[in-house]
């Protein structure tokens, strides 16, 4: 399958999985549709995950759970997820440390 394609179908399954998501219980299926579409997205758009990384890094929360997912997903899935890892921060000198100096 083609890059453009697969970003195409990415697309529409990530907005139909945003709409469909807060619908009752019988439409609530978004996130079946929102999970593949994010996955073609990060795997095919530079974009996508540069704002996938910014989100992990900018909320702790939300990289702790990814972390959760890329441990119990399958292989594939948590490659895919591996890709938004946010850098590693630089180790810090513990502050007490940098005030003795």
């Amino acid at each position: 399958m083609g890059k453009s394609l697969s970003l195409i179908i990415g697309w529409i399954l990530f907005v139909s999985g945003l709409i469909l998501t807060p619908l009752p219980p019988p439409f609530a299926f978004g996130l079946f549709l929102l999970m593949p579409g994010l996955a073609l997205l990060i795997v095919h758009s530079s974009y996508m995950r540069r704002r996938a990384r910014s989100l992990r890094q900018k909320y702790s929360t939300v990289d702790r759970v990814v972390l959760a997912l890329e441990a119990r997903a399958p292989k594939q899935m948590g490659r895919v997820l591996k890709l938004t890892r946010p850098p590693m921060a630089e180790p810090r000198a513990h502050p007490s440390k940098e005030i003795a100096k």
